[in-house]
């Protein structure tokens, strides 16, 4: 039997997704950017006593590509996958926090740490996968990678919060978001333009008065806040698309946690 709360939700709302996102960030906002913030540190660290300026990575486009390939194999790789770890870790601790939220239970940095690690592997897969269909699909005149996106939008959430392997996460997000992309994709839209705008403006503003310092230290505070609220967004809009699709409240599908 549904809920009569679950079912006035009805269709899936960007307005609602976006409303609901900002007050969740906003009820515990400290821990989310301390939960974020302990995630990214260490490539933080890296960035700033193992790539100085000299080392050109960084600065963007085929200076950033030109200066990889002369830091040696072992250094890229780690330039190229740390972040990739950094981000599976922070987006699935992530859902965890913003889940107990809307469970309207606490949840402490620790915890979220424990089960963003336990849930490091699939997560890890679904996130290749997602990235290398979207890229791929972007090399095809941009268009199929756009749609791609948009059906995937919430694999890392069903991989996380059904306990669902790589592969079966894509396929889940595929049907959730059938039926809601144009509005998925809108919402995508706007979260990109809130995130980079200001990342892009405060990492150059540090750039102007720190220098290379201020250039990381700008992504680093970027990462932290932008990361922080993706994730948030990705766990709302999931629920909203499992409320419409499925009729289920937010405890069937944090159960997964208990």
């Amino acid at each position: 039997m549904i809920d009569a709360a679950v079912q006035d939700v009805g269709d899936v709302s960007v307005g609602r997704v976006l409303s609901r996102s900002f007050e969740l960030l906003s009820g515990s906002f400290v821990k989310f950017v301390i939960l974020t913030a302990i995630v990214w540190a260490p490539s933080l660290v890296y960035q700033l006593f193992f790539f100085p300026p000299s080392s050109g990575i960084g600065t963007g486009g085929a200076a950033t590509l030109a200066a990889l390939g002369k830091v040696g194999l072992g250094r890229t790789l780690v330039n190229l996958l740390l972040p990739l770890t950094l981000s599976v870790i922070s987006q699935a601790a992530l859902l965890y926090g913003a889940f107990q939220q809307m469970r309207g239970r606490p949840f402490d940095v620790g915890s979220s740490l424990q089960k963003g690690l336990g849930r490091f592997f699939p997560v890890l897969g679904a996130a290749i996968c997602l990235g290398l269909g979207v890229g791929f699909g972007t090399l095809l005149l941009i268009v199929p990678g756009i749609i791609l996106w948009t059906m995937w939008y919430v694999a890392i959430p069903a991989c996380v919060l059904e306990g669902i392997g790589p592969f079966e996460a894509l396929s889940r997000s595929s049907f959730l978001t059938s039926g809601s992309r144009w509005k998925v994709l809108g919402l995508a839209l706007v979260i990109v333009l809130i995130i980079a705008v200001p990342g892009a403006i405060l990492q150059s503003v540090l750039g102007f008065t720190l220098g290379w310092s201020g250039l990381v230290i700008g992504a680093y505070v970027g990462r932290v806040l932008g990361g922080a609220l993706a994730a948030i967004v990705a766990a709302v809009l999931y629920h909203e698309l499992r409320v419409a699709k499925e009729g289920v409240d937010v405890d069937r599908i944090a159960a997964v946690f208990d």
